[in-house]
């Protein structure tokens, strides 16, 4: 009987599979991050990137799936490659329950004793300056990075019905919001360029990441802890308390400016009227009572 030929082509074999999990993710470029300051920066010397700067976003590269740190390295990838997974070549990424690891006595703990789940969803995506042909690999692992990056490969899905073959242009840019225990809270934001959508250029399309170093996961790791830990403050300014109100005087149920004098023949008074005298002045014989 003739031996049954299984069709691979289309789908990552076992020990690719397993290379991608054991190797770093990959980064091309300098390390593009947005600080918890609202200030984009790259590179190991952390440089200013300014906002509003114009970048074109590789979306036949971004990458979405699942980082297990343990002692501030990266012990297990589960990255996968967008388009990849939208062919079935490779599974989507699995849901948290399924990745083991939820016994939290064995975990790492935070500073103050709380317990850190070492998987992390993360979200990678490769990006050019149009004009200079710097490249940049932004990694988010935050709410806030992987909503600003859901924003962009929602738009991209759609636009590709039609225009398959384009990539869009994104500003970079920060949202607000107000935490009512933190202050105000920082977040990216990728803006879509109005007419932005470009073929994706061959320097973009052929750049070969970086060998994966120590050095590459210690830049990762510092988002990784804070996309788990509660948000701190900012130390920018304290959030202002609640102005206190000043209750407005009514005609129904306000209180007088002054306590009236106790009407007269209560007991113990011996029928005789309490005496008001303004303030600082001596009493001087029998004075006849103020009745208000």
């Amino acid at each position: 009987m003739a031996n049954d030929v299984v069709d691979t082509s289309s789908k990552k074999n076992f020990f690719e599979i397993f290379g991608d999990q054991v190797a770093g993710p990959n980064i091309i470029g300098s390390l593009l991050k947005f600080t918890k300051y609202g200030e984009w920066k790259a590179g190991q010397d952390e440089s200013l990137v300014p906002m509003g700067t114009h970048l074109i976003a590789n979306m036949y590269d971004f990458r979405c799936g699942w980082l297990k740190w343990m002692d501030n390295r990266i012990a297990e990838n589960r990255l996968a490659l967008g388009r990849e997974i939208d062919s079935s070549a490779v599974p989507p990424p699995v849901s948290r329950s399924e990745l083991g690891d939820t016994d939290e006595d064995m975990w790492e703990r935070f500073e103050d004793g709380r317990p850190k789940d070492p998987w992390v969803f993360t979200v990678t995506l490769t990006l050019m300056d149009p004009d200079s042909g710097e490249l940049f690999t932004y990694s988010g692992q935050s709410k806030g990075a992987v909503n600003a990056v859901g924003e962009l490969a929602k738009a991209y899905g759609n636009r590709i019905r039609m225009y398959p073959d384009e990539v869009p242009t994104v500003e970079l840019g920060m949202r607000t919001y107000e935490h009512r225990e933190y202050g105000e809270i920082r977040v990216p934001k990728l803006i879509l360029v109005r007419d932005g959508w470009v073929a994706l250029p061959d320097a973009l399309r052929d750049a070969q990441p970086e060998s994966y170093t120590d050095e590459a996961a210690e830049a990762l790791v510092e988002d990784a802890p804070k996309a788990l830990a509660p948000p701190k403050a900012h130390n920018r300014t304290a959030p202002k308390p609640a102005p206190r109100l000043t209750p407005t005087p009514t005609s129904k149920g306000t209180k007088p400016d002054h306590k009236p004098a106790p009407k007269s023949g209560g007991r113990g008074t011996g029928g005789a009227k309490t005496t008001v005298l303004p303030r600082g002045q001596k009493k001087n014989g029998p004075q006849r009572g103020v009745r208000f």
